[in-house]
């Protein structure tokens, strides 16, 4: 709701536009537009115009005088200095565009020396951070690199990105990284390079993601309006005894220096703590990512290793452990062994009966009904072998997990031939894979 000092400002606006007479100067903005105004109003609230308009310039005899910010800005300005008012309205979806076009006029509020206006426009932007954290990076890229340069929004909105890592780049995993939740992509190289410093309170793999999506975005001139024409006045910027504003030359410079995002993200990308970021992420992102070498994710690897064999982690071959079969040379461990019916295969090497032999558990299919099932059998290592192989101990396949190897239900192989030689008790099984974890 607009307050009655906004709305006589505004009837006051009105009131010029409709009778031009009433004005004696035009401030005119970078897109052409001019807002008409009174030079006294104008020199009464600002400094900066005092100087401009009543010092011995030339804009103190010009009927329209040239001002580096777009109409918008400039009209609120002109506000402001009719009755000071403060209205700075965001619309409800405010993105890129409207977080920038806040930077530039907090950034002209201190160049024309409008304190009470400054200090609105900053604390518009405080809102505006919490409201849309991402557009806090619009933000602190705009006051910090782009055109509306400003100290105070810049340290403010660094310090939110810090406190808040979630308006670089979504923090959960599988999030899509988009420009509503990725406000990384919103920053040049000199920007990106002051955000990932040791004040930033992010973890390391949300630190990665973000370097990742930010080198692959495409570069593109940041979206704040008209932002080249902030570059173009600067006799007048130069010629104001308090304040100093860019140049042509010095923007020309800023946008050819922005760097190939991928080399700067890899240089970025040497400071992330690599061994704390998960090992699926290694496999997945960083190692394929461009921005870190392969000997660099072995090194993250290793490192991770060997805090988990410190931390009471086992490393372990995978394998099938066998235990409490009547036939003791059944049990032991079988490591994997090629494959058996589409499934992997394990072996070990034993004695029964004083024979050396080569124990085998795997999986069949039988001939008759089409049924699953697992089994233990042997072949003597000597390779001397009447028939087929000697069978131990099976166990049927489970209807929905056929792939797994059950861990009870085994029974002992005995029909009365030779070939079949189980004795009672039935093994239990277990599968371990490569590493077992301590008990907490």
């Amino acid at each position: 709701m607009m307050s009655s000092q906004d709305e006589t400002a505004e009837s006051f606006l009105d009131l010029l536009k409709k009778k031009d007479h009433l004005s004696d100067v035009s401030l005119r903005g970078t897109d052409g537009r001019q807002i008409p105004a009174v030079r006294v109003l104008l020199a009464a609230r600002s400094p900066v115009f005092e100087r401009m308009l009543y010092g011995d310039f030339a804009e103190s005899t010009d009927r329209v005088v040239n001002l580096p910010y777009t109409g918008d800005v400039v009209e609120k300005v002109v506000a402001h200095c009719m009755s000071g008012s403060l209205q700075i309205d965001l619309p409800e979806d405010c993105g890129e565009v409207g977080a920038r076009s806040l930077t530039i006029l907090v950034s002209a509020a201190h160049f024309f020396e409008l304190e009470a206006m400054e200090a609105a426009a900053l604390e518009k932007s405080g809102y505006l951070m919490k409201k849309s954290p991402p557009l806090a990076c619009a933000l602190y890229d705009e006051a910090h690199a782009g055109a509306a340069k400003h100290e105070e929004l810049s340290s403010n909105a660094l310090a939110f990105i810090h406190e808040n890592p979630d308006s670089l780049c979504s923090s959960e995993l599988g999030a899509d990284l988009t420009e509503d939740s990725t406000g990384a992509f919103f920053l040049r190289s000199e920007s990106i390079v002051n955000v990932f410093d040791a004040r930033l309170c992010a973890n390391e793999l949300t630190k990665f993601r973000c370097l990742l999506a930010w080198s692959k975005k495409e570069q593109e001139e940041p979206q704040s309006q008209n932002s080249r024409a902030l570059f173009d006045t600067e006799d007048l910027l130069a010629r104001s005894k308090q304040q100093e504003g860019p140049s042509s030359g010095e923007s020309g410079a800023s946008l050819s220096r922005e760097e190939n995002r991928q080399v700067v993200a890899q240089q970025l990308a040497k400071h992330i703590k690599l061994w704390l970021v998960p090992p699926s992420e290694l496999a997945s992102s960083a190692r394929h990512s461009g921005l870190v070498s392969a000997e660099t994710v072995f090194d993250a690897y290793e490192a991770q290793a060997l805090h988990a064999e410190k931390e009471g982690v086992q490393f372990v071959r995978e394998h099938v452990n066998v235990k409490g079969a009547g036939i003791r040379g059944v049990n032991g461990k079988y490591y994997p062994n090629g494959v058996c019916d589409g499934v992997p295969q394990y072996s070990k090497k034993g004695r029964i009966n004083w024979r050396a032999e080569i124990l085998f558990l795997g999986r069949c299919t039988s001939n008759k009904n089409g049924n699953k099932f697992w089994f233990i059998v042997a072949e003597r290592e000597s390779g001397e072998i009447d028939g087929s192989s000697i069978c131990y101990y099976s166990v049927p396949a489970v209807e929905k997990k056929k792939n797994s190897i059950p861990s009870k239900g085994w029974s002992t192989l005995t029909v009365g031939a030779s070939l079949f030689q189980g004795i009672e008790p039935s093994p239990k099984v277990s599968y371990v894979a490569e590493c077992k974890h301590p008990e907490r």
